[in-house]
């Protein structure tokens, strides 16, 4: 029974790693728009699998580095190749180069996280989680096709990438997406979440890159009121949370 309850969080693994592969191959073929969606299914398998395991009691250091492995190919592999066939090969070496910095940032945050893990309780991340900067490359690639009629410049695109790459390393706190009503800040999170979610199943290609850029924004935001407030009294003062 308890190999049964390791495979439960083990499919949703593997399935993100699916997703990945299929999206490489979309966008290798030029597809760009089911590329796009198919790293959005994958972070909802990604978000479903840690989810199963602690439900089933079944979290092993197995699924952590199998989940690690399957998000560098959904995460970092999959966004890299999109991003690069949907704009940045028109810069050449230079797009090469911009997209390895991707997978390089995107590997780096991993492996940080990985040493990070034990005793991680998920309230906030250090730097922008590689699901989310995936997310917003697909984001980015689904509102530019549908929205602006594919018309967006490769200048703006390297610009995201180097923004993104940054951010993935850098130490700007992010909240996980741990939805609760313990606190004034958890609650407004919840009600936010409610409504994005609404509007994604309406307007998934107008919302989904503006909420992006909002998550991608916030960590810059809260270094900011850090510098500001004072890092003892931003989350008390700032969020309403308590300072534990």
């Amino acid at each position: 029974m308890s190999n049964r309850k390791a495979a439960l969080p083990a499919v949703f693994t593997l399935g993100n790693l699916l997703c990945g592969f299929l999206s490489v191959l979309y966008a290798v073929d030029g597809k760009f728009v089911p590329a796009a969606w198919l790293i959005i299914v994958a972070w909802f398998m990604d978000g479903f699998d840690g989810k199963v395991a602690r439900l089933t009691h079944s979290s092993s250091r197995f699924g952590v580095e199998l989940d690690s492995l399957a998000d560098l190919c959904s995460f970092g592999w999959a966004p890299t190749v999109l991003i690069f066939r949907y704009r940045l090969h028109m810069l050449g070496w230079w797009g090469i180069a911009l997209s390895f910095l991707f997978l390089m940032c995107g590997a780096l945050r991993l492996a940080r996280f990985n040493v990070q893990v034990e005793g991680f309780t998920k309230r906030n991340f250090t730097g922008l989680p590689i699901p989310a900067a995936a997310w917003t490359i697909a984001a980015y690639t689904l509102f530019g096709e549908r929205v602006w009629g594919g018309f967006l410049s490769f200048q703006v695109c390297s610009m995201l990438v180097v923004l993104l790459s940054f951010l993935m390393v850098s130490t700007f706190e992010y909240d996980a997406l741990l939805f609760t009503t313990d606190s004034m800040w958890n609650r407004f999170k919840l009600i936010f979440a409610v409504a994005g979610a609404l509007a994604i199943v309406f307007f998934p290609h107008e919302v989904l890159f503006p909420m992006s850029l909002m998550y991608m924004s916030s960590g810059i935001v809260r270094g900011i009121l850090h510098l500001i407030v004072g890092e003892d009294q931003e989350i008390a003062e700032v969020t309403g949370r308590s300072s534990d």
